[in-house]
């Protein structure tokens, strides 16, 4: 009996050994489960690191390039759209890239890259107004208006204080005899850049078509204030001098457009009617 209790106890000790090794196996799987997964993810992250690095590095390189076209858009427009090409390599999403290299396209006269290059900037971002302003320049350009409008009308919607987009609107509903929708334009443009001086002549341009002299004065003067250096601003007033039949005015204004710029036709033809004028009065 005694022999069979120590077998007993022996038994028990036997089981409670043989669970503490099948638990101690079990932490023993987990851990290295545990390590495995350790691994793993220390694996992935190594992975997604050297994405991220080269991923970094091709922005790098695409900022550089980009900066660098930019750069050279003044001094060298083919250099310029070379290196747009490679920034578009780097990065066939760019919507800015192709947007810039299609003005210089536009200044190259390269009409058809230009286009494209405009609708693929404007598909790769929907929401580019400077895309549908520029591509509404290059519709004006090429005669066909309605395009021209609905591209200025939707860079406007996009971005409501672009003043240049009132502007070239205002211009293009100068040319379709739109002259209160045009004044609209010109206000507006002038609203949110106080010291546009194109837009002050060109609304003088417009008030003189209306016969608003006294205003008309007013504009072109701020925009000589702002710049005087630009010829077209003195025909500007010149032409409403002649209109308010101030001839002699108008002669030293027109003199001094020439002496800006001495190969506009229509100068020497507008002063040559105010001499006329006044030989009649003599």
């Amino acid at each position: 009996a005694k022999d069979a209790k120590n077998d007993a106890e022996a038994a028990k000790k036997d089981a409670v050994s043989a669970k503490s090794d099948s638990d101690s196996a079990k932490a023993s799987l987990n851990a290295v489960q545990e390590l495995k997964k350790d691994v793993e993810t220390i694996k992935q992250k190594i992975v997604k690191s050297e994405e991220n690095a080269k991923r970094a590095a091709r922005r790098a390189m695409v900022s550089k390039l980009f900066a660098e076209a930019f750069a050279e858009s003044e001094k060298n427009s083919q250099k310029a759209i070379e290196l747009y090409t490679e920034v578009i390599k780097c990065d066939n999403k760019n919507a800015n890239a192709y947007n810039n290299r299609a003005n210089l396209y536009d200044e190259l006269g390269k009409i058809d890259e230009a286009m494209a290059d405009y609708n693929k900037a404007i598909e790769l971002n929907p929401n580019y107004a400077n895309a549908y302003y520029n591509r509404a320049n290059l519709y004006y350009n090429l005669g066909k208006t309605d395009e021209a409008m609905e591209g200025y009308t939707k860079a406007i919607e996009l971005n409501p204080n672009y003043a240049n987009a009132y502007y070239n609107r205002a211009n293009l509903y100068v040319d379709l005899g739109k002259k209160h929708e045009a004044m609209e334009d010109y206000n507006k443009a002038i609203e949110l850049d106080p010291n546009y001086a194109n837009a002050y002549n060109n609304r003088a341009d417009l008030r003189l078509k209306l016969h608003q002299c006294d205003k008309a004065l007013e504009d072109v003067n701020r925009a000589i204030s702002l710049d005087n250096k630009k010829y077209a601003y003195y025909i500007t007033k010149g032409e409403i001098y002649m209109d308010m039949k101030k001839y002699l005015d108008a002669i030293k204004e027109f003199t001094f457009a020439l002496s800006l710029k001495d190969d506009v036709k229509d100068v020497y033809k507008y002063r040559g009617e105010c001499y006329r004028e006044l030989a009649k009065v003599n």
